[in-house]
């Protein structure tokens, strides 16, 4: 007949014979000197610690120790990470006179002819005078359409907003036309055409409609 607590009888014996392992005998002077050797260890790791901090400490307070400056740097560096650097308001207007400058220059003889092929909704243009014999033309938005031949340049603007910074030799003749139009020129040191010179010397041309009569 089959006994319902044979499993039962076979699983407990299994159990019970892996208990039957024999066990590393360990003394208790055994268990107390692996703790004091443990206690060493950590005792001497502290001490070695303290003496590397006493030491940079020591050195850090000699004038011009290089370890005091690197103290002094990660200190700083750690303060300058704790404060955010403020955020620019996306809409904020860059200034022009911070603006990068881009432009053309190239030398020229005793005659110089700067064209703009198209009128603007605003924009100026500012002509000054230099020793050098040369033609700069310079602007924040300068165009990447323009053509250059024998000191004389044509720069395609349409659309174009932009102010443009024109320095020009002061012993060339000079020949400045907006769309077409001669709006400046001046000729052995004499202003035959456009307006007259400011205080700082320069010239100020529109290149808006109506504005050079």
């Amino acid at each position: 007949m089959h006994n319902a607590d044979e499993p039962l009888d076979r699983d407990l014996s299994i159990a019970l014979e892996a208990l039957d392992a024999p066990v590393r005998d360990v003394s208790v002077d055994a268990i107390i000197r692996e703790a004091r050797s443990r206690t060493r260890q950590r005792q001497m790791r502290l001490a070695a610690a303290a003496v590397v901090m006493l030491t940079a400490v020591g050195v850090a307070a000699l004038p011009g120790s290089p370890v005091r400056r690197w103290l002094m740097t990660a200190a700083r560096r750690i303060t300058s990470q704790e404060h955010e650097q403020p955020v620019p308001p996306r809409d904020s207007v860059p200034n022009p006179a911070q603006a990068e400058m881009r432009g053309v220059s190239t030398e020229i003889g005793t005659f110089t002819q700067i064209s703009f092929s198209d009128l603007q909704q605003s924009g100026d243009i500012i002509v000054r005078l230099i020793p050098e014999s040369e033609l700069r033309i310079r602007s924040p938005e300068f165009p990447s359409s323009y053509s250059l031949r024998a000191g004389n340049i044509t720069v395609r603007n349409p659309g174009s907003r932009a102010s443009y910074d024109v320095e020009v030799s002061e012993r060339a003749e000079i020949q400045v036309i907006v769309a077409g139009r001669v709006i400046f020129r001046r000729q052995n040191g004499v202003v035959s055409r456009g307006p007259q010179p400011r205080s700082d010397g320069s010239f100020v041309l529109s290149l808006r409609e109506g504005e050079n009569r």
